[in-house]
């Protein structure tokens, strides 16, 4: 008999999974999980979502256009990170073992890509320092603080320009794309406090506040996902914002501020950027709850999206429970997302309508998904159940 923590994990999973849909089926034929703000609910969908992406992450990896050749990717690193922190909460030793294995096979390493400098290579690290807080094992920060140090030590001399024939990242050694502006500050900010460094969160931010110069429009709130689209239109001759790229800034936001200090100069910065973006943000919500690949153009790519919806969905929550913004302004808008999201995850859990890996706006279907897609979803659920707590 095979007693590998994979085997059991599988089978775990499927009796999860086969729980969740006899006590969250709906009797709504395009709804298989119930959307109602309980516990039970979000728990319930969100166990589902959790197991059919451990199931199915080997085959999720293997169909990109670059398959996986690690588990210490930018994608796969966020889904084990958020993996590990619902696990956690929820007790879950199967899936906590499972990570722990697949963060063991790669030696807790970050990956080296083209350069040291690359943000995406970064974003593992929270899930080190995830571990490093359950575990007390200091080995566990030595890369990441080592990378983090050499990069503050010997900052790229590189400009902010993006170039779409790079084929070596070179333009991708500072934070020059909306994308790197999750991946790597809130490694940069925990760090500078696990690791009583300073010079860290002072580097980071004065790449953020540059990044934010170079790539935000103070017209539209919004980010343009790099330089190559500051001249880009979509159909309607609105500028092309990307749906996931500005999904990626106001998470990346809602994971940041609390890393700052209170007395920290410029705190009060951040927090306004993130009001003025999910002010407008809202405004471009669906009627359904969700938003689209493209921000301005819904009609260019007129499918629901769930990798973005995901993301403003926990940015829209968190801002709510830390009282950042307004809970009767947007509560509503923040309960439509997350039923956006539970209508589209379906009967096996898998939660679909997920743009792939890319960097702009592109059509999709109801049968795409990718890790980061349930990693966001996950976020949401946490702060959901946070914010249900609260009202106890």
């Amino acid at each position: 008999m095979n007693n590998s923590p994979f085997t059991f994990h599988r089978l775990s999973i499927i009796i999860i999974s086969c729980a969740c849909l006899a006590a969250c089926a709906s009797s709504e034929h395009t709804r298989y999980f119930s959307d109602d703000l309980s516990t039970e609910a979000v728990t319930c969908v969100t166990d589902a979502a959790v197991a059919w992406q451990v199931t199915n992450y080997e085959n999720t990896g293997n169909k990109r256009n670059r398959p996986r050749t690690n588990d210490v990717n930018w994608a796969d690193a966020i889904f084990l990170t958020a993996a590990y922190e619902w696990a956690g909460m929820r007790e879950d030793t199967a899936t906590l073992l499972w990570v722990n294995t697949l963060a063991r096979k790669n030696d807790y390493r970050l990956p080296m890509g083209v350069h040291v400098y690359h943000a995406d290579n970064l974003i593992v690290g929270m899930l080190y320092a995830d571990m490093f807080e359950q575990t007390g094992d200091e080995r566990l920060l030595q890369q990441p603080q080592e990378r983090l140090e050499y990069i503050v030590r010997h900052p790229s001399q590189c400009d902010l320009f993006s170039d779409d024939n790079d084929q070596t990242y070179y333009y991708k050694q500072r934070w020059s794309w909306c994308d790197a502006l999750f991946m790597a500050p809130q490694v940069f900010a925990r760090y500078a406090a696990l690791c009583d460094n300073p010079q860290l969160l002072h580097f980071m931010d004065k790449e953020y506040r540059a990044t934010v110069d170079y790539l935000y429009s103070p017209e539209y709130k919004l980010f343009f996902r790099d330089s190559n689209y500051f001249n880009k239109h979509e159909p309607n001759g609105k500028p092309v914002f990307w749906g996931r790229g500005n999904g990626w800034v106001l998470a990346g936001l809602a994971k940041l501020i609390p890393l700052l200090p209170q007395d920290f100069d410029g705190r009060s910065d951040y927090i306004r950027l993130y009001r003025d973006m999910i002010s407008t943000v809202v405004q471009l919500q669906s009627s359904d709850g969700h938003w689209y690949v493209s921000m301005l153009d819904p009609n260019a790519y007129p499918a629901p999206e769930m990798s973005s919806t995901a993301f403003f969905c926990y940015a829209l929550w968190w801002g709510i429970n830390s009282g950042i913004i307004d809970k009767n302004t947007y509560l509503v808008p923040a309960t439509r997302a997350w039923q956006a999201i539970v209508r589209n995850v379906h009967k096996n859990g898998m939660l679909g309508s997920v743009q792939a890996v890319g960097e702009k706006p592109e059509a999709i279907t109801t049968g795409m998904t990718e890790v980061y897609g349930p990693a966001a979803m996950v976020y949401a659920a946490q702060q959901i159940l946070i914010y249900l707590e609260n009202i106890r």
